[in-house]
C-alpha cells in the first residue's frame, strides 16, 4: 500500500492506486460507456450545486460519487438509461440519507471492516480502515441530499414535460443555464 494525502485536512491514508484503478476498471467493463458517462454526468450535477450554493457549503468529493455509483452498479443499476440511472443515484441518497454502510469486498473481507461513528460510511474499496466520508458532517449531508430530492423532482418533471421548452427547462433545473438539450 502507498501512502497519500486526503484532500480535506492532510492526514495520511494508507492506500494503493493500482488497486483503485483496477477497482473503477472492473466497474466500467461491466457497464461500458455509461459507468463513465454517469459518473461525469454526476460531478457536472456536482460542480452545479457547488457554484449555486448560497452558502459555500455544497461539497461532494468524487470518490465519494464514484463509490455510491459503484455501490449502485454492484446491486445491478443499469447505467445505460441516463436519466434513469441519475434518478437511482438520486433516490439513493435521498431514500438512504446517506446512512448507510457502503462497502465492498473487493480486496478484503467486509466483516473485518473497520467501526465507523462518521454519519458517513463508505469504505475505502482497497483498506477497511478508511471511511471515505470521515470528514462529513450532518450539515453537509442535509445539503447533498436536499440537492438530491431537487434533481431527482427536477428530473421527474423533465421526462413528464409535454414540450421540449419545459422539457429543456427542468433539466437546466438539474444541470443549469448550459444544458441546451
Amino acid at each position: 500500500m502507498l501512502r497519500k494525502n486526503t484532500q480535506d485536512d492532510g492526514t495520511l491514508l494508507k492506500t494503493s492506486i493500482p488497486l483503485h484503478l483496477d477497482f473503477a476498471k472492473k466497474r466500467r467493463q461491466e457497464n461500458e460507456i455509461h459507468f463513465a458517462q454517469v459518473v461525469r454526468l454526476i460531478k457536472f450535477w456536482t460542480a452545479k450545486e457547488k457554484r449555486e450554493s448560497a452558502t459555500g457549503e455544497f461539497r461532494f468529493k468524487s470518490f465519494m460519487i464514484e463509490m455510491i455509483l459503484s455501490h449502485l452498479s454492484d446491486e445491478g443499476c443499469d447505467f445505460s438509461d441516463y436519466p434513469e440511472a441519475l434518478q437511482t443515484f438520486f433516490t439513493y441518497l435521498a431514500t438512504s440519507n446517506m446512512r448507510e454502510k457502503i462497502i465492498f469486498p473487493d480486496y478484503y473481507d467486509p466483516n473485518k471492516a473497520g467501526s465507523f461513528s462518521d454519519p458517513i460510511q463508505i469504505v475505502d474499496p482497497v483498506n477497511e480502515e478508511n471511511n471515505v466520508g470521515r470528514l462529513y458532517t450532518d450539515k453537509n449531508i442535509e445539503l447533498i441530499v436536499g440537492a438530491a430530492i431537487d434533481a431527482g423532482d427536477a428530473i421527474d418533471s423533465a421526462l413528464a414535460a409535454t414540450t421540449k421548452e419545459k422539457t429543456v427547462y427542468y433539466w437546466q433545473k438539474v444541470f443549469g443555464s448550459s444544458f441546451q438539450g
